[in-house]
């Protein structure tokens, strides 16, 4: 009991320090509602001391992205230099980093991963478990080829059981927003993104959406791969344009070769179809007025129609 009041009080100090979100704060609020309402449900206590007080708003600052080529520069740094931040060497941070952003999958529910929850095998998915998903859905996310290849290497290494979490060097609880800033860097990586948004670690799920946002992948898949149920939330609030993106579309736009320069400059062309145009318009007239004239009701003035 006595460990148990002094794992609450340090939450009680880091969110009087400012150190917890609002967002967490409010994520903690709902979980004593909840334990509170049950107790007065129960007859434990006369009623809820705290059911009419309202979570805080929520932390809605846009997170910064990694371009593509940062985030090789990140992954690539952690494992080369490998550098230890207190039991945590830089592989197991940088297998961390490149789950998260190859995946979209959300801190909690990585560091509750367990090799049961992996298939490693052809077409390798990671099942996000409904009790640690944040939607409260399972999800199965596929997993790229290199990551494949990493995960064996480190289950091979580790020999695992099943119900082994994948990253158990790191606690639950851990402050991974300060591994990451460490490892930025370490990588020489600016610390915000071209936009001045901060980077941390639900930005490499921001980079993983804003990596398919840029590429050909289809709207609706994208959004099914960020286990999204509103598009303006994976377009609007997650994903963004890297710098060369716009250049980069005009790429898939329909190839006519030199067909519409070389018809533009022939200029003997261009004077053949402007006498042609030329030669339609007057033909147009004459049977305009020709059509006019013989019509007996309508007179083009200062024509009077022959006299019997």
């Amino acid at each position: 009991m006595k460990a148990q009041r002094g794992k609450y009080s340090k939450y009680v100090i880091r969110a009087e320090k400012g150190l917890l979100s609002n967002t967490t704060l409010g994520h903690y609020l709902d979980s004593l509602k909840t334990f509170l309402n049950w107790a007065e449900q129960d007859q434990r206590i006369l009623n809820n001391p705290i059911s009419k007080i309202e979570k805080p708003a929520r932390n809605s600052a846009q997170k910064g992205v990694l371009t593509p080529e940062q985030f090789v520069q990140l992954i690539r740094t952690a494992f080369e230099k490998n550098i230890l931040i207190g039991k945590i060497t830089g592989e197991d941070r940088a297998t961390l980093y490149m789950l998260a952003g190859t995946t979209g999958i959300r801190r909690n529910e990585l560091l509750n991963l367990v090799w049961d929850d992996i298939t490693l095998s052809d077409n390798a998915f990671i099942r996000v478990r409904a009790s640690i998903a944040k939607n409260g859905k399972e999800a199965l996310q596929p997993i790229p080829p290199a990551m494949v290849g990493i995960l064996s290497a480190l289950k091979a290494h580790t020999k695992p059981t099943g119900t082994d979490r994948v990253f158990v060097s790191f606690s639950r609880s851990i402050d991974t927003a300060w591994l990451i800033r460490d490892d930025l860097t370490a990588a020489q990586i600016p610390l915000e993104d071209r936009d001045g948004n901060k980077i941390c670690f639900h930005s490499l799920r921001n980079s993983y959406i804003s990596f398919l946002a840029n590429s050909e992948t289809p709207a609706k898949v994208i959004m099914q791969l960020a286990r999204h149920s509103d598009p303006r939330l994976t377009f609007n609030t997650y994903a963004r344009t890297f710098e060369d993106s716009k250049q980069k579309a005009l790429n898939f736009l329909p190839n006519f070769g030199n067909f519409v320069l070389a018809t533009s400059l022939d200029t003997g062309r261009r004077k053949q179809e402007i006498l042609i145009d030329n030669d339609r318009q007057q033909n147009y007239i004459y049977d305009t007025k020709t059509a006019i004239l013989t019509n007996g009701e309508l007179r083009m003035r200062g024509v009077e129609p022959p006299r019997a």
